[in-house]
């Protein structure tokens, strides 16, 4: 990961290209190339990342990617960061606190009806025990999905949409079925 200030802001790109992973570095140039498809008359260019978690890895590369592009074309942006695990969301609020660009939204990118009828079913994954993050691991979280929102232990379905996507980067490991 990154060790950028939260004050993004402040930061000249060099010293970030400095202090953060190469990773970082390579997949702001990867996410600048797909920011270049985006109908030139879109301004603001609103991005949706799906899977914030902390916003350090992918949040910062596509935050990168979108000043290099504002630079370029003068062109405004927005990144909407959705995560709904709780932690995570508020450590991304935190870190992106001071830049007025990124807004993070505890949510799933779903509604109920959607997660029924798409998701749920759908679940593909091992049948053994062996593995961390098997089907059953799968079923008794997604079962349990209404009290733990009600819980606050997971964040509610989508219902911030603060602009139309221009793109959406849907960024998640464990709970992209």
């Amino acid at each position: 990961m990154c060790s950028v200030p939260h004050a993004l802001a402040r930061t000249h790109q060099h010293a970030l290209i400095v202090t953060c992973h190469v990773l970082t570095v390579r997949s702001a140039v990867l996410v600048s190339e797909a920011i270049s498809w985006v109908d030139r008359s879109r301004n603001p260019i609103c991005f949706w990342e799906v899977g914030t978690a902390e916003g350090k890895g992918t949040t910062l590369s596509v935050v990168l990617a979108l000043e290099g592009e504002q630079k370029q074309t003068g062109r405004g942006w927005r990144v909407v960061g959705y995560e709904a695990m709780p932690e995570a969301a508020n450590k991304a609020r935190r870190y992106w606190d001071d830049y007025g660009n990124v807004q993070v939204v505890q949510e799933f990118v779903l509604t109920g009806d959607d997660f029924e009828n798409y998701v749920f079913p759908f679940i593909e994954g091992s049948e053994t025990k062996l593995e961390p993050l098997n089907r059953e691991f799968y079923y008794k979280f997604y079962g349990a999905i209404e009290q733990q929102q009600q819980a606050g232990t997971l964040g509610g379905w989508l219902k911030t949409k603060p602009c139309k996507p221009d793109m959406v980067l849907i960024d998640s490991t464990r709970f992209a079925h």
